[in-house]
């Protein structure tokens, strides 16, 4: 039971996400880079997301509630003078990993 709640957990946090990944010739671009631009284009404020680094994927955007993602609802391309990142909502079956199962 308790591992269908994390399940749950987990689910309900990703469905508030969205994956960006860096276009062009791909310069080094931190995780602080992703949210200043996000805040400049979308007038974010902090504690409205926080940006983690992911594979495939550059970075995972995870919303801290749905109203604040509804502001970035579809595919999005940002950029600024130093990169530009494509935006996307994070989908199950494109993006989650896979791993080895525990049999009791």
């Amino acid at each position: 039971l308790a591992r269908s709640v994390e399940m749950d957990e987990a689910k309900a946090v990703l469905s508030r996400a969205m994956v960006a990944t860096i276009t062009g010739n791909r310069p080094q671009v931190t995780a602080g880079n992703v949210s200043e631009l996000l805040c400049c284009t979308f007038k974010f404020e902090e504690g409205d997301f926080t940006v983690h680094t992911h594979r495939p994927e550059d970075f995972l955007i995870i919303f801290g509630s749905r109203t604040s993602m509804d502001r970035m609802r579809g595919d999005h391309l940002i950029s600024c003078p130093h990169f530009a990142l494509s935006l996307r909502l994070w989908c199950k079956l494109a993006h989650a990993g896979c791993g080895g199962f525990e049999y009791c």
